[in-house]
């Protein structure tokens, strides 16, 4: 995986070459300035974002810098205006006339300053240069594990060869490792996967709030138990190798797993002679762990303690919410449920079909 690779200050070579040729300038994303003085380059300019996507075929500047604002969320760095053909004096120009905002050194916002989402973690990664990833707290953030915190600094995770300039309101991290599998992009940004975030976060955080986040990420099945797992026993020796470690063996039911847990419902089901559901149905944009189509009866199965966040629990009344909008009744049921009420389950469920299939017919 490559990312973008200098993003610092360039020197003042001062072009004043000839008057540049003039095109009608392109469409421009919403919240993006016009620029004037559009130049048509000779050749196709192949463009690298963050994360390190290539865009190819944009041949006007103007065309290019509105390209990297869409993708970037609305933040470029110098280097990347030099590479679509800007000087340094236009560089200036565009700055005085607040085309530009300067948000880091060699980093710049287009058209405004006003918040853009993850907007304040592109910037980080460009000033940062190239190889950096968003890490830690930031990664769980992004990866909905934590609440947002526009005030926290943004952590970003590069090796040990990394530049040691400072930046304010960015925390750098180095390491020595740094497998390219521990990376995703997430909205075009390069963010480290969450169990290495939850590796790398656990010394910062307490460690109820270290439960939660596992919680929620395995109830948000971005990962799951063996990827966190598999992270924790390849750690050797990071800071949060124990910590997390030791959470995953204080787990509650810890050899149960939400799969064993809609098997066992199943041969509740099948042992009971009910016509078999659909399996992990997806609804309206939503996914359901069983589904009875003729009945619209959908089954959801807590996983255990992985429903008891409050932003879990907000996501399941939402969905809830949703399928019933639809005609589509949902019906909760719990692992004890299932391992010790198993005849008022199937009794249960066996009635719901009924009546439902028979309201439906």
């Amino acid at each position: 995986m490559t990312f973008t690779r200098d993003h610092g200050d360039m020197s003042d070579p001062r072009d004043r070459a000839g008057s540049p040729e003039t095109t009608q300038p392109p469409a421009r994303p919403e919240g993006v300035a016009r620029f004037q003085g559009v130049r048509t380059q000779k050749r196709a300019i192949p463009i690298e974002t963050l994360g390190g996507r290539v865009i190819s075929g944009i041949r006007a500047r103007d065309d290019g810098l509105a390209t990297l604002a869409r993708v970037q969320h609305g933040r470029l760095s110098r280097a990347q205006l030099i590479g679509l053909g800007y000087t340094d004096d236009e560089i200036q120009t565009l700055i005085r006339r607040r085309r530009l905002h300067r948000v880091h050194r060699g980093v710049y916002a287009v058209g405004h300053v006003a918040d853009v989402a993850l907007g304040a973690e592109a910037a980080a990664l460009l000033a940062c240069g190239g190889g950096a990833v968003l890490s830690h707290l930031t990664a769980l953030r992004i990866h909905g594990l934590l609440p947002l915190d526009p005030s926290a600094r943004i952590d970003v995770l590069v090796g040990q060869r990394h530049s040691n300039d400072r930046r304010p309101g960015i925390l750098v991290h180095r390491t020595r490792w740094f497998p390219r599998n521990h990376v995703r992009l997430v909205s075009g940004l390069p963010v480290t996967v969450p169990e290495r975030a939850l590796l790398d976060s656990a010394p910062a955080l307490t460690n109820r709030r270290l439960e939660r986040a596992l919680e929620e990420v395995l109830a948000l099945r971005t990962t799951s138990l063996r990827k966190v797992r598999d992270m924790v026993s390849c750690a050797h020796g990071q800071p949060g190798q124990g910590l997390l470690r030791a959470l995953i063996h204080a787990r509650v039911r810890p050899t149960v797993t939400e799969s064993e847990a809609e098997e066992s419902f199943l041969e509740l089901i099948r042992a009971a002679g009910l016509p078999a559901p659909q399996l992990q149905a997806s609804l309206h944009g939503y996914r359901v762990d069983a589904y009875w189509p003729e009945a619209r009866l959908a089954v959801e199965i807590d996983g255990f303690q992985w429903h008891t966040t409050k932003a879990a629990f907000e996501r399941d009344r939402r969905k809830q919410r949703a399928l019933q909008s639809h005609g589509i009744e949902v019906s909760r049921i719990t692992w004890q449920q299932i391992s010790e009420e198993q005849l008022e389950l199937v009794a249960h469920v066996t009635r719901r079909i009924v009546l439902r299939t028979q309201a439906a017919g």
